[in-house]
């Protein structure tokens, strides 16, 4: 099993990650309603580029540093230059959309869409099997439905305490949007 420190500056780097996923301005200009999968980590991509961008000038490179890093550290399936290898885990290989290598930090993120219990689960479950292969899990569920019934329940405190846990247990950031 992977070490799952908490220090700070990797609970910094997650936070960025999650806000990059899940931000308001970049998201709403998606059309995730009608987007599928594909078009929408495309983008994700960028905002995720963004971020360890970001994070990397924070800490102190300039920006051509920093971009180079970020490029460097950012995996995506949907770039043919670089490539997710497969883990094994019980038997079976497994490779999440995204991963993120800073230093010896190893993040997958996970990109789910739908708006039924069937991807839910589908995405709750490799988040699972990731938090063994990876120091953090940043699962994103991008809720379809037409009355955005997951985004609505991931606040009510019964579901708040599961998704607490998540992280607490297994160093898994559920977010939806």
């Amino acid at each position: 099993m992977i070490k799952r420190h908490r220090t700070k500056n990797r609970l910094e780097l997650i936070e960025k990650i999650s806000n990059a996923l899940t931000d308001k301005d970049d998201f709403s200009s998606l059309n995730y309603k009608t987007y599928n999968e594909s078009k929408i980590k495309q983008s994700l991509n960028h905002f995720l580029l963004t971020a360890v961008r970001e994070y990397y000038q924070e800490k102190g490179s300039n920006r051509e540093q920093s971009k180079k890093a970020a490029n460097e550290c950012v995996f995506w399936e949907g770039t043919p230059t670089k490539t997710i290898h497969n883990r094994d885990f019980l038997g079976c290989n497994h490779r999440p959309d995204f991963e993120i290598k800073i230093d010896r930090i190893e993040i997958a993120v996970e990109v789910k869409i739908g708006g039924s219990g069937e991807a839910l689960r589908s995405g709750l479950g490799q988040a699972l099997v990731y938090s063994q292969l990876y120091n953090f899990v940043v699962y994103l569920f991008v809720d379809n439905s037409k009355d955005n019934s997951i985004g609505k329940a991931s606040v009510e405190e019964e579901y708040r305490l599961f998704i607490d846990g998540l992280w607490e247990n297994y160093n898994i950031k559920f977010l939806v949007v």
